[in-house]
């Protein structure tokens, strides 16, 4: 391992140990590695003998391009050095350029995986990871040194527009299909799991974290783990009929008696909780017992119901943004759809009423 490689994963192993300080769950730490990781490969390739604080824009630029096609090693950019090694071979050495040099002459390059060209999304996830990455390395450098004077990673660059194209919205949960799924499911756990996601609106890995001790009847609310390590509090619309199921749930749990206790609410043999796969898949087994039609509906059109029955008895759309912890209000405005058949309140009031 070069000095450039040893000092490129100190910086990479500084910023994830501050997440986890900041109490990042570990699935996002296991995202900004993985992302960050693929870029720090890609600079080493692309500018052999550079540390990172010698990116700038264009070199984010020519990354994103690298992000938006089937690549391999073979086709990334060549740095200045290997060009002008190739035009001392032309003009000196009378060879053909760059394939055969000697290899004293040239710095190794690392290989990089093939990889599939990326969808909006997830190029949008890298360069945020990025920018994020060298706006750490600024703020702990700039009382030291200038190393990271600037953060090569542009707003303009970062705001990737999206194309209708690339868009796949989640199909909402209607009160048609809420009903149906309401009428038919009677199992304990299965209610408990339709009835959280509908009018709580987690999201599939906060629904599988649940603990037991995650709801105080004291005051009907949930106390949990929220995407991105915050612990947040939610006061749950319909909280009587909530907690009700809650305390037959845990009559099922106890019935069944577990080989290995646990603290989580949906645990498995192990006693540790339920992937998000495996919770995926139990949802969608609870839709087709009901005969509801699965075409386009997964976990997350519960989260989408939520918001919209939400926003129509309510009309605050700040207040459904809290309600689904979300950072921006234009983020819930996607979530929120016409419904063909309203609540039938329009008036607004707290959500224990709701």
């Amino acid at each position: 391992m070069t000095k450039y490689q040893k000092k490129h994963q100190a910086w990479l192993l500084e910023f994830l140990d501050n997440y986890r300080r900041a109490n990042k769950s570990q699935h996002t730490i296991d995202n900004y590695k993985a992302d960050l990781q693929k870029y720090i490969t890609w600079f080493e390739a692309t500018f052999p003998g550079k540390f990172l604080n010698c990116a700038n824009a264009k070199t984010i630029s020519c990354y994103q391009q690298f992000l938006s096609a089937q690549n391999d090693s073979s086709k990334l950019p060549q740095s200045k050095r290997y060009l002008f090694w190739g035009k001392v071979q032309k003009l000196f050495l009378k060879i053909k350029p760059l394939q055969k040099t000697p290899e004293a002459l040239l710095p190794p390059r690392k290989p990089l995986v093939k990889q599939q060209a990326l969808a909006v999304a997830s190029k949008r996830r890298h360069l945020s990871a990025i920018k994020n990455f060298y706006e750490y390395l600024k703020q702990t450098n700039e009382d030291f040194n200038k190393l990271f004077a600037i953060n090569p990673v542009r707003t303009k660059i970062h705001a990737i527009r999206l194309k209708d194209e690339d868009v796949e919205p989640t199909k909402l949960l209607t009160p048609q299909d809420w009903k149906v799924l309401d009428n038919t499911i009677s199992n304990a756990k299965e209610r408990f799991i339709i009835h959280v996601l509908y009018y709580g609106g987690l999201r599939l890995s906060e629904l599988c974290n649940l603990r037991k001790d995650a709801f105080n009847s004291a005051n009907f609310s949930l106390k949990f783990v929220r995407k991105g390590g915050d612990l947040h509090t939610l006061y749950i619309q319909r909280p009587k009929v909530i907690f009700q199921l809650y305390k037959y749930y845990l009559g099922y749990l106890a019935r069944k008696k577990l080989k290995v206790a646990s603290p989580y609410l949906f645990p498995n043999a192990r006693g540790e909780h339920l992937t998000s796969r495996a919770m995926y898949n139990t949802i969608l087994k609870i839709m087709q017992k009901a005969n509801c039609p699965t075409q386009g509906l997964t976990p997350h059109s519960f989260r989408k119901a939520c918001a919209s029955n939400l926003y129509h008895r309510t009309k605050d759309l700040l207040l459904v943004r809290d309600y689904l912890n979300h950072a921006d209000a234009k983020v819930t405005q996607t979530y929120i759809e016409r419904l063909t058949h309203e609540p039938h309140s329009n008036t607004a009031g707290s959500l224990a009423e709701i």
